[in-house]
């Protein structure tokens, strides 16, 4: 008689499991934070996270990779992939001094090269469909003496980034960094890159340790406020990336209750969820929100 309630206690919790497996999701929603949008996709890969909300830029880039074959964007019909653009930000004038200047330069220079080097890049990286109609800042770049007074080395533009291909890469290449080079081409500057941890962009501007964030950083309100912001000169939208062979078990928003979710902290990924999280689980939301 034991051996078989054994037997049938087994067959129970093996199917438990495969349920579980099957949904690949928790008892509860978990929402946390990642360094950096490479790491987000890495947790997922790893099966440490069910999800991952990420630039679509990135999403669409690695998923191509073999590295990354197992992953696949879940297209859930009530999440919103609103366009999104992407802008370069420099220090507000405070302790240092700002950058002002700097930023009309590359204002000016954008629209300068709209039509030739940006168009170039754009190609090259297969950005076609993201492409900017390039405003017009109402000066030229001749109009814009003095930027390089803005650099904490007159010599050096040191841009904050995070691994998030194609827009930046490990060995400081990628999208952003062809964009700069041509951008400050024929300048004498030589191009740095630091890779910073996205949450404090702010404070890696404000105290010198970068010039510019440039990094696939889309332009919202916060942002302006505290940062000198370019014009707009890419598109993007937010994705949320999965395991394919879990793919199908996520139709909608709903279906992220009690899944663990992971973000780069301080992104418009992070944004994204937020928005949706409560009406996903109120009180993993609540719990999380009074942290």
């Amino acid at each position: 008689m034991k051996k078989k309630i054994g037997i049938i206690l087994a067959v129970v919790a093996t199917a438990v499991i495969s349920i579980v497996s099957l949904v690949g999701c928790s008892k509860t929603t978990i929402f946390k934070t990642a360094n950096s949008q490479m790491d987000a996709l890495t947790e997922v890969k790893a099966g440490q996270s069910d999800a991952a909300v990420i630039d679509s830029t990135m999403a669409n880039y690695m998923l191509s990779k073999e590295e990354f074959k197992s992953l696949k964007i879940a297209n859930l019909e009530d999440f919103d992939t609103a366009p999104e653009e992407y802008g370069i930000a420099g220090r507000k004038a405070g302790e240092k001094q700002g950058s002002e200047k700097l930023i009309k330069f590359i204002n000016a220079r954008l629209y300068e090269l709209k039509d030739t080097k940006y168009a170039e890049v754009i190609n090259n990286w297969g950005m076609q469909s993201r492409k900017i109609d390039i405003q017009n800042p109402g000066y030229t770049s001749a109009d814009c003496d003095g930027w390089k007074s803005e650099l904490m080395d007159s010599n050096k533009l040191v841009i904050g980034y995070t691994i998030n291909p194609p827009m930046g890469q490990k060995d400081a290449t990628g999208f952003d960094f062809d964009l700069a080079k041509v951008i400050f081409e024929g300048t004498g500057i030589t191009i740095e890159g630091k890779i910073i941890v996205w949450a404090q962009q702010t404070v890696e501007l404000n105290t010198g340790k970068i010039d510019l964030v440039w990094n696939g950083m889309t332009i919202n309100d916060s942002r302006k406020t505290n940062m000198n912001v370019s014009v707009p000169y890419l598109t993007n939208e937010q994705a949320i990336v999965v395991k394919e062979s879990k793919v199908n078990n996520f139709k909608s928003i709903s279906d992220l209750k009690n899944c663990k979710i992971v973000v780069e902290g301080g992104s418009a990924g992070e944004d994204s969820f937020l928005s949706i999280f409560e009406s996903i689980d109120k009180e993993a939301y609540d719990k999380y929100m009074k942290k």
